[in-house]
């Protein structure tokens, strides 16, 4: 085994000029919180009543370009985080706001268990883009026709579950995980 990589997939930021990288999904962060909290009776939250709330984030070391730019947004919202707790995943995220500490910034549309809610917040455009990535040059020429396939496949899954979720309530847990093949 030579130790190389063709392709990936990660979350941005990511600076690699001997990289291409592709967007393959893009998702709004939103605030999660209790439903019995307070700040659920708003439809969408301002930036200002996340200071103090947002007690917790994900672990700076899992990707600590994404962190910085996360406090860079807040900050540039107004929101300073002085001291924050870390998770790991977004299940122990969930599992903390349920518990009744404060609130987290998860991707929009990730199920969410009993008791919790999500609000957008005014004003921002804060996301979490995820894209793949594979050398510019130095690529098995299969890799650009599979990220695109795989693109594509995400995009139908998308609409097909907003569509879904336009005609039913979300389902209060996660079943188990998500499979996707890309040679349906």
């Amino acid at each position: 085994m030579a130790g190389v990589i063709d392709a990936a997939i990660v979350t941005l930021p990511l600076e690699n000029s001997a990289l291409r990288i592709a967007e393959i999904r893009r998702d709004r962060l939103v605030v999660c919180l209790r439903q019995d909290d307070p700040l659920a009776l708003k439809k969408a939250l301002e930036p200002a009543d996340l200071q103090d709330k947002l007690t917790f984030l994900y672990q700076p070391q899992r990707h600590p370009a994404a962190h910085r730019k996360l406090l860079e947004m807040l900050g540039a919202a107004g929101v300073q985080i002085e001291e924050f707790s870390r998770a790991s995943h977004p299940a122990e995220m969930q599992a903390i706001m349920k518990g009744g500490y404060g609130v987290a910034l998860l991707r929009e549309g990730t199920i969410l268990e009993g008791d919790l809610t999500m609000r957008p917040i005014n004003g921002v455009d804060w996301t979490v883009d995820t894209v793949a990535i594979y050398h510019r040059q130095h690529h098995p020429k299969t890799i650009p026709v599979l990220v695109r396939h795989f693109t594509n496949k995400l995009r139908k899954d998308e609409k097909r579950t907003a569509s879904v979720s336009r005609k039913f309530p979300p389902a209060p847990v996660n079943d188990g995980p998500i499979q996707l093949s890309l040679f349906e």
